[in-house]
């Protein structure tokens, strides 16, 4: 599991559930689940689809229909239209926490991580 300085990152709602990353500019939709906005993008340009005149996607977590944001925008752009998640100042203040490895970590040890894992 994903841990900055100890702190269980996928506990507390930080990881993007497409990626499983931490969020890059975190989008939500109006089902309250929040995206990279790149991973939105790409979610949206893969599954994007026509209801009679109106476009729309489901959600990947939940399923839930999404309309798109402003009629008339390209697809390509839907994501930018989303709110940002308030999940933004959380992962603004994880990104200035120094990471720990999570494997060093198991076995008693510290090193610092690059991403997730250290340098062996």
């Amino acid at each position: 599991m994903a841990t900055y300085s100890g702190v269980s990152l996928k506990a507390n709602g930080v990881l993007c559930p497409i990626c499983l990353e931490v969020y890059t500019s975190p989008r939500q939709l109006p089902c309250m689940h929040a995206f990279c906005e790149k991973c939105l993008q790409k979610h949206i340009s893969t599954n994007a689809y026509k209801v009679g005149t109106v476009k729309v996607f489901v959600c990947p977590v939940c399923i839930a229909v999404a309309n798109q944001p402003k009629p008339g925008k390209p697809v390509g752009e839907w994501a930018s239209f989303f709110p940002r998640s308030p999940i933004t100042v959380v992962t603004e203040v994880t990104e200035n926490i120094e990471r720990s490895c999570d494997a060093c970590r198991f076995d008693g040890e510290s090193k610092k991580a690059e991403g997730f894992l250290c340098r062996v």
